[in-house]
């Protein structure tokens, strides 16, 4: 009766495992649609005005429904997984009543067991199988489990190889600057449909030079922009570059993170490093006067403030981190009258600073004392 008590544990076992083995990933289906739909509904959310403005409503109303279908199919997929794998585990343990006895009747019938020993073979069968169920109970949960640990395994390989060179694509080769200067050597960038290759092969940049980067749509300004930053690799060449803390970077889109004001104005560094007066003075310089009584308002910063507001609170950071280099990625997208306030920056309270722009425009007429371009490289030598 034990053996036959193992025999049964393992076929309820099996056949749980072969029914309920698309739950895994079913299950893994379903957190994927779910994340699709979560994240058109805050992408409706961040460009609402956007969405009104152009009378899209409709159009992302059918964006929003498709992902909601999907969800409702996989869902209904799921549960008729459920449903099969219920039928499994509802009939396991119903059939665990009548087969001890099944399997003990031969004794029974041919006179080796008496009545109340069939019963006693029969609680026995039953304790065993018991203590051997839990696979065959819990397997939906296992599914679940075993689906998540697959996700955060493929995001986690994902992390891993994103550093790995593709193919014959190598990696720009980052390294501190030694006499505080931003260099490049040799630097191309590659990415996805093209390449772009810096004309200079050896290009310095001290601090108080004023540099602009430019050239062709698609020659990857960009990549080269966050390659300096570190978070771009694929190319070749090296770069060296002073100590984070030394250089700020801003890139199109100003970001202000949730919060105080007075941690959204000091980001990333922590508001304590500044006090009430050094941020009222910033605010008052680049022409934020009537946020300097809001410092201690709580807000979502990315919404609460205007573009060219954001631009602004950007650039009062830098006046109070002061940094060494400041690198732009067309950055400086302002009105004429803004324009002038923002950049009269760096001919009094940061002209020290050196100043990498990044764009296809200097950033007002004589402001960069030098002009450096980046080509494209065609597709057969890239």
């Amino acid at each position: 009766m034990v053996w036959c008590a193992f025999l049964y544990a393992a076929a309820g076992s099996w056949l749980s495992w072969l029914v309920g083995r698309p739950l895994i990933p079913l299950n893994a289906e379903r957190y994927a649609r779910e994340a699709d739909l979560r994240f058109a509904l805050v992408r409706i959310n961040q460009h609402a005005d956007g969405i009104a403005l152009y009378g899209g409503e409709a159009d992302e109303k059918e964006h929003v429904g498709r992902a909601l279908d999907a969800v409702l199919a996989v869902m209904r997929r799921l549960v008729t997984g459920l449903t099969r794998l219920t039928w499994v585990t509802a009939g396991y343990g119903w059939l665990a009543i009548v087969a001890p006895i099944l399997a003990a009747s031969p004794g029974y019938f041919g006179g080796d067991l008496t009545l109340g020993g069939l019963m006693v073979a029969a609680g026995a069968f039953t304790q065993v199988q018991q203590s051997l169920r839990w696979f065959v109970d819990n397997f939906n949960t296992i599914a679940d489990w075993l689906a998540t640990l697959r996700r955060v395994a493929w995001f986690r390989r994902a992390l891993v190889d994103m550093d790995k060179p593709v193919g014959e694509i190598g990696r720009i080769e980052r390294a501190p600057a030694a006499d505080e200067k931003i260099t490049f050597d040799n630097i191309s960038v590659a990415f996805p449909g093209g390449a772009g290759r810096l004309e200079a092969a050896h290009l310095e940049i001290a601090p108080g030079d004023r540099v602009l980067v430019t050239g062709e749509p698609g020659a990857g300004l960009t990549r080269l922009f966050l390659a300096v930053a570190g978070l771009w690799r694929w190319g070749s060449g090296r770069i060296g570059a002073p100590a984070s803390a030394d250089v700020a970077f801003m890139p199109r889109r100003p970001y202000a993170p949730p919060g105080a004001l007075r941690d959204a104005v000091a980001y990333p560094l922590p508001a304590s490093a500044f006090d009430d007066e050094q941020m009222a003075a910033a605010f008052a310089r680049v022409g934020l006067q009537r946020l300097s009584p809001q410092l201690d308002r709580s807000a979502n910063w990315d919404n609460a403030l205007s573009g060219d507001e954001a631009q602004r609170l950007a650039f009062a950071r830098l006046l109070l981190r002061k940094p060494r280099f400041v690198c732009l990625d067309d950055a400086a997208e302002a009105d004429e009258e803004s324009r002038k306030t923002l950049l009269s920056l760096f001919d009094q309270e940061l002209a020290g600073t050196g100043v990498v722009s990044f764009g296809r425009r200097d950033l007002r007429e004589g402001f960069s004392t030098r002009v450096v371009r980046v080509v494209k490289i065609p597709e057969k030598s890239a």
